[in-house]
């Protein structure tokens, strides 16, 4: 066979329930042009007769257990192709990941692509992610992973070329993915356009999140301690880390390590308020594996829940500013399409996970003629947008704010004479 397209390295640990899910999602590729390294890393059930699938593209190879980035560098060591998917036993590819992803690295060292997360039997919970090019900035990237890794196709000489060792670190027990993209993009390493398609199924299960949420926690402080940043940059981004880490502990109800958090947080701010309620929406949904059309249904439970485990002052700071609205992007765009005036411009102040959204459900409106876009991280780029500032707007701008804590920059931009929207009453017009 020549070399693949893409070489799939797959690291299995008691993954028999799972992996014939995976194997299966490669079979059904509408390029056939890749092959897939399964490494049995000391499984103890069933996995190795359940990857014993008749296709000359699939290998086994069998080591003691090694930890997921010991199985990751040696499936790693065996991929022949030019790039390579590290692909977890219990995830899926859609059809056509191969013949999208493959083009789409082009001369870059990384691609990723739009995924959705999935129930235990691969159920659709109407819950995707869509990361933007801006995700792939390192100051973006130090505080959180914004990737699945499953969803990230690399050029496989990167690693080698960019001078570092692994690829993954072996002494992290978690997180050695995000070391990975932290350490690439921190030596130069080149991301690709995202894919805007979601070629990518990522499986959650009750509990998953959890494993041990404070190895989970303090894992991540070591591995921005070791990104290439400035110092300042580093404790702002283990700050970060901490309120994620917080809304996690929160949504799993682990008592021990919200108090021991809290305590090594000390004050919040409001922006950092604003951090935790809107993680902790991220961090429900998963714990409880329901996708945002859940959400609203479920706001009673969840208030309960952040009560009994945030202190009163705090847990209503959060609860004020938690948004548990599932929205329709598509209806959105369009309300806003007919709401502008004639000569309007729609200018989305924010492009984080929302802003990206509504910015591509835009895009695809029939009659879209452009918008204009605030971020206050200067390193954001949106592709077919243009970028201005708060002091440019003109007053017969139409500015929708897309962060879910939007009350911030609402009343900053009151004196600007401009329209303003958040996304509840651009929600409210699309009804």
């Amino acid at each position: 066979m020549t070399d693949p397209l893409i070489s799939f390295v797959v690291p299995a640990y008691n993954a028999a329930s799972t992996i014939r899910d995976t194997l299966g999602s490669l079979l059904g590729q509408t390029r056939p042009e890749w092959e897939a390294i399964v490494v049995d890393d000391g499984s103890t059930d069933a996995t190795v007769r359940s990857t014993d699938v008749n296709d000359d593209r699939i290998s086994i190879v069998s080591q003691r257990n090694r930890g997921l980035a010991g199985a990751r560098n040696r499936g790693f060591r065996d991929a022949r192709g030019d790039r390579v998917c590290f692909l977890d036993a219990d995830d899926r590819v859609h059809p056509r990941f191969v013949e999208r992803m493959a083009p789409a690295l082009s001369d870059h060292d990384l691609v990723t692509c739009a995924h959705r997360m999935v129930g235990p039997g691969m159920e659709d919970l109407g819950w995707s992610s869509h990361p933007g090019d801006a995700d792939a900035e390192l100051g973006r990237m130090l505080s959180v992973n914004p990737f699945v890794v499953g969803a990230v196709v690399m050029r496989r000489n990167a690693p080698g070329r960019l001078g570092l060792d692994g690829p993954f670190d072996e002494t992290l027990p978690v997180h050695e993915d995000w070391d990975l993209w932290l350490r690439m993009t921190g030596a130069g390493a080149s991301w690709a356009p995202v894919v805007t398609e979601t070629l990518f199924d990522y499986r959650i299960r009750p509990g998953s999140m959890s494993g041990d949420l404070d190895l989970m926690w303090r894992t991540g402080m070591r591995v921005i301690g070791g990104a290439p940043a400035g110092v300042e940059e580093v404790m702002r981004a283990r700050r970060q880390w901490t309120i994620r880490s917080l809304a996690r502990s929160v949504a799993r109800g682990d008592l021990w390590l919200t108090g021991g958090l809290r305590a090594f947080l000390g004050e919040v701010s409001s922006d950092e308020i604003g951090l935790l309620a809107s993680s902790l929406r991220w961090a429900l949904q998963r714990e409880d594996v329901v996708g945002p059309g859940e959400s609203a249904a479920r706001a009673p439970q969840w208030r309960s829940r952040i009560e009994a485990m945030l202190e009163g002052c705090v847990a209503r700071r959060v609860i004020e500013r938690l948004d548990l609205c599932a929205h329709d992007w598509d209806a959105m765009a369009r309300a806003l399409m007919v709401r502008r005036a004639s000569g309007q411009r729609i200018v989305l102040y924010g492009l984080g996970r929302n802003g990206l959204a509504l910015l591509t459900a835009l895009q695809a409106c029939p009659g879209f003629n452009g918008v204009a876009y605030i971020d206050d991280d200067p390193s954001v780029h949106a592709p077919g947008a243009m970028a201005t500032t708060v002091k440019d707007l003109r007053p017969a701008d139409l500015v929708v704010v897309t962060p879910n804590d939007a009350r911030p920059i609402l009343d900053r931009l009151q004196c600007r004479g401009v329209t303003l929207a958040d996304l509840s009453s651009v929600a409210s017009a699309s009804a």
